[in-house]
């Protein structure tokens, strides 16, 4: 999250896109807590969908601050139920990520 804040107090687009890519290699990390329960492998598998589909485009504010919050949200819910998984979804898909990238073609 460390990452996160930093993009958002970049003030050049050059800097700010460096920095989430720290982050979106940093973020695939998360994948040894998937076997905690199956909603906190879904809401990580969610954050890695949509990190994994703006690789090639510029990350506005807003989809660094849903990151942000689905990741507070996931911290804080480690033993997440279906509501906040949900919740999670909402936030990710509210800021235009592609959720469904893996369905495609």
């Amino acid at each position: 999250m460390d990452y996160l804040s930093d993009a958002l107090n970049a003030d050049e687009e050059i800097e700010r896109e460096s920095v989430i890519n720290l982050f979106a290699e940093s973020i695939f990390k998360l994948s040894v807590f998937m076997g905690i329960n199956k909603s906190l492998k879904d809401a990580i598998c969610l954050i890695q969908t949509a990190i994994e589909k703006q690789v090639k485009n510029v990350y506005e504010k807003d989809k660094i601050l849903s990151l942000k919050k689905a990741l507070a949200l996931i911290k804080d819910n480690i033993l997440m139920d279906e509501e906040t998984l949900d919740k999670c979804f909402d936030i990710l898909e509210d800021a235009r990520f592609d959720l469904n990238a893996p369905l495609a073609g």
